[in-house]
C-alpha cells in the first residue's frame, strides 16, 4: 500500500474554480481507477487550500494515476488558478481503519 497527500493552494478566491476543474476532469479518473483504494477530496480551512489524501494499491499504481490524461488536464487547466504547484507528499502507511476494521499493514 501507498499514499499521498497532494495540497492544492489556490489564488486568493480561486478554490471554488479550482474544484470546478477537478470535478470536471479528476471525478470520473478516480472513479475509473482500479489502483485506488480510498481518495478524499478536502478543503482545508484556510480558505485557499485543497488537500487530495489518497491510498493506492501500490507506489507504482499512484506513479501511474499523476501520470494520467485527467490529471494532466487538470494540471493544464488550474495551473493559472493555482499560487504554487502541487505539493505532493508520499505516506507509508502503518495501519489504516476502513469499514470499520482496524488493519496492521506492518508487523507491530
Amino acid at each position: 500500500m501507498h499514499a499521498l497527500l497532494v495540497t492544492h493552494r489556490t489564488k486568493a478566491g480561486q478554490r471554488d474554480a479550482v474544484e470546478a476543474i477537478w470535478r470536471q476532469y479528476m471525478r470520473a479518473a478516480v472513479a475509473e481507477n482500479t489502483g485506488h483504494l480510498l481518495y478524499a477530496y478536502n478543503f482545508g480551512t484556510d480558505p485557499d487550500v485543497i488537500a487530495a489524501f489518497q491510498i493506492f494499491a501500490s507506489q507504482e499504481d499512484a506513479a501511474a494515476f499523476l501520470r494520467t490524461p485527467g490529471y494532466a488536464a487538470y494540471l493544464a487547466e488550474s495551473r493559472d488558478l493555482l499560487a504554487a504547484p502541487p505539493d505532493i507528499r508520499p505516506l507509508i502507511p502503518r495501519w489504516i481503519k476502513a469499514g470499520g476494521d482496524l488493519t496492521d499493514l506492518v508487523a507491530p
